[in-house]
């Protein structure tokens, strides 16, 4: 039947999302650098990930070289102030993010990436011989 096909894809999807973000570690592990996975809602529909889908970003995020970070309630509230044209690029014709949406993925990106860059700097300065 189709619901059992459709369950079927999913499932598949599901083992494919989890192989594509072990493949995407395992690379980051080759050469030392973390993984920053983003969540960029699209409007029309800002609506949360399913449960399946934010359980395996949740789980990963526990290794300390990797963030998830999910801009669903942020543009969900800005959305809520602003409306969801104001995020899509082209005055609310293009799927794409506006500048301002760029934006307020830049202000969540920055702390994380400080963050990475701090504890770089940190490393680097034990790492160092003595002169």
């Amino acid at each position: 039947t189709a619901n059992a096909c459709a369950s079927v894809d999913r499932k598949q999807k599901i083992e494919a999302l989890k192989y594509l973000i072990d493949q995407m570690i395992q690379q980051c592990k080759r050469i030392n650098a973390k993984l920053i996975i983003v969540n960029i809602p699209y409007p029309p529909k800002v609506e949360p990930l399913p449960a399946d889908v934010l359980n395996i970003f949740e789980s990963v995020q526990d290794n300390q070289n990797i963030f998830f970070i999910d801009m669903t309630l942020l543009f969900q509230s800005y959305e809520k102030k602003y409306g969801n044209a104001s995020l899509k690029a082209g005055y609310g014709q293009d799927g794409h993010p506006s500048a301002r949406a760029h934006l307020l993925i830049a202000d969540a990106l920055g702390p994380v990436i400080h963050e990475i860059n701090s504890e770089n700097a940190e490393r680097k300065q034990i790492i160092k011989k003595p002169e």
